[in-house]
């Protein structure tokens, strides 16, 4: 009791490689892990963390297996954020009062819109990115869960994470922000788009085009 482990498996644990073998051993790996703490009574939450590494990418000069990579690591960094963050909730906060002046049809062409532009935005800033996840803590406030991470890069400064979320009624936990080092995405994002949709004429229009514009849409 009152123990903690954390794992951290090596650099060649990787679950994106152009090697799918490299991929299913890492899985096999990490299984493993997952049994192993299973098996000496360490409990499902963050004092028994498994910290992967995340640093794989094909060499620039092998044009199309990199530009496969990216487009894997496009497909999969939207996977990952349509099915772990509420974007509908995301969607409403960033907009503030105008969310209720939008029609259903407008609503819904703004969700999507504004989900394709998050991941064009972010997607790039992970790509090459080389470092690791620390869990360190967690609490519960008013329905609320807040887990505090660390994200230790290869190549610089330790940032500090928080991510806010909730279990949803089918008993899934969504995402509604992150804050890195005292920054909220979503108070920043919100600022961001008020700030446009006040100096468009078009305004919430204005804005949806813009996004549009930026992911090619």
């Amino acid at each position: 009791r009152g123990v903690s482990l954390s794992i951290q498996p090596d650099k060649f644990c990787k679950l994106i490689d152009e090697d799918e073998d490299v991929v299913e051993k890492s899985i096999k790996e990490i299984d493993f892990y997952s049994w192993f703490l299973d098996s000496i009574g360490m409990p499902e939450n963050l004092s028994a963390p498994v910290s992967l590494h995340l640093n794989s990418q094909p060499n620039k000069e092998d044009h199309d297996a990199y530009c496969d990579f990216a487009d894997r690591f496009y497909e999969n960094f939207k996977r990952l954020y349509l099915s772990t963050f509420d974007n509908y909730y995301i969607s409403r906060f960033v907009l503030g009062r105008y969310w209720k002046t939008l029609d259903k049809n407008l609503q819904t062409q703004f969700v999507k819109s504004f989900n394709k532009y998050i991941v064009a935005t972010y997607a790039p800033k992970f790509k090459g990115w080389e470092g690791t996840f620390k869990a360190t803590d967690s609490l519960l406030e008013n329905n609320y869960y807040n887990v505090k991470m660390d994200i230790v890069n290869k190549d610089g400064p330790t940032l500090k994470m928080m991510w806010k979320m909730y279990l949803n009624n089918n008993g899934e936990f969504k995402i509604l922000d992150v804050n890195i080092d005292g920054v909220s995405m979503l108070v920043t994002q919100r600022a961001e788009f008020l700030s446009v949709i006040k100096n468009n004429p078009n305004g919430v229009k204005g804005l949806i085009t813009a996004m549009e514009k930026k992911t090619g849409s």
